[in-house]
């Protein structure tokens, strides 16, 4: 495939481009060049480097199950980010969570309810990410969103906005 780069065995995995979607045997979307499964952000970081400096690009998947989520074309990496899936910290005074990208709705219910807290959960159930739905889907409790530590396209961190 011509894929070289330097990424640690183990959340690197290579597709092949067999198989086929559609009945008939037309290809409904692209296959991705490749499915990384990071586990920090340092490991995000040295990825989305790769990607600036090849042909490459990423795409960052929660826990999306939907034709959004799909490679857009035979060169796109996709950042599945299930590994990255730790309640880092809670506050419960100031009402604050720390979490990482796959953290889903019913994890962290379940650690605050037990102090008496409750967290927005979208339309579409307790299994959804829920930093993905507060950064991205439809702004629902965005101002609550506290500061993101995010990657820039090169791989150097942003910081926090």
């Amino acid at each position: 495939m011509g894929l070289h780069c330097t990424l640690r065995s183990g959340y690197l995995r290579l597709l092949h481009e067999s198989g086929t979607m559609n009945k008939d045997g037309s290809q409904w979307l692209p296959r991705p060049a490749a499915v990384v499964l990071p586990q920090s952000t340092m490991e995000v970081q040295e990825i989305m480097h790769f990607c600036s400096n090849s042909q490459y690009m990423a795409k960052p998947l929660s826990t999306g199950f939907h034709t959004a989520a799909a490679a857009s074309n035979k060169n796109v990496i996709i950042l599945d980010l299930k590994r990255m899936n730790r309640i880092i910290d809670i506050d419960y005074k100031n009402q604050i969570a720390v979490i990482e990208p796959y953290v889903r709705a019913i994890d962290l219910q379940t650690e605050i309810v037990k102090h008496g807290l409750n967290c927005h959960i979208i339309s579409s159930g307790a299994n959804h990410s829920l930093l993905a739905s507060h950064a991205a889907a439809w702004g629902y409790g965005s101002q609550a969103l506290l500061p993101v530590s995010r990657q820039k396209p090169a791989g150097s961190g942003m910081g926090s906005s």
